[in-house]
């Protein structure tokens, strides 16, 4: 693992991290208006967690999942915030993987149901079009969707 993180230089993200503050101010936190910087940052942290968490083997990786807040509440806390959707998507499709991998499976249902929910409200017109169709869409198919409308 470490020969990838130099390679990538992410050693500063595990080192002595740099964590931006979540909200710039007391009214954005009233607002629930994130910090861009955080986003960004969140967005990272999740991928590499993600990451890190699927390179376990899964006896390993049962013990390590017990050390956070719990990863299906964190799925389900994921935001968008402001990287480009194949991002999101990215980092929600790795998050997955990793409880699949340690046999905490992830339904395409609740899938596509957290992927509703923490999409920004730029995406509400998005949201009733699968919300109105009577029989679900993919996650494959939603994520062209998202894919096409984000371009």
């Amino acid at each position: 693992v470490e020969l990838v993180i130099k390679a990538h230089r992410l050693h500063r993200f595990f080192v002595n991290p740099l964590i931006p503050s979540q909200y710039l101010s007391l009214s954005d936190c009233d607002l629930g208006i994130e910090n861009p910087e955080y986003s960004a940052w969140e967005t990272q942290d999740q991928l590499l967690l993600s990451w890190l968490q699927s390179s376990l083997s899964a006896s390993f990786l049962a013990r390590v999942i017990g050390c956070n807040e719990g990863t299906t509440s964190t799925l389900r806390n994921m935001k968008k915030g402001d990287c480009p959707i194949n991002e999101f998507l990215l980092c929600l499709k790795t998050f997955v993987h990793s409880l699949n991998s340690i046999g905490d499976p992830v339904s395409e249902h609740d899938q596509l149901d957290i992927l509703i929910e923490d999409l920004p409200v730029d995406y509400e017109s998005f949201i009733s079009l699968i919300n109105s169709k009577p029989d679900l869409f993919s996650f494959d198919e939603i994520e062209s969707l998202l894919v096409a409308q984000e371009a």
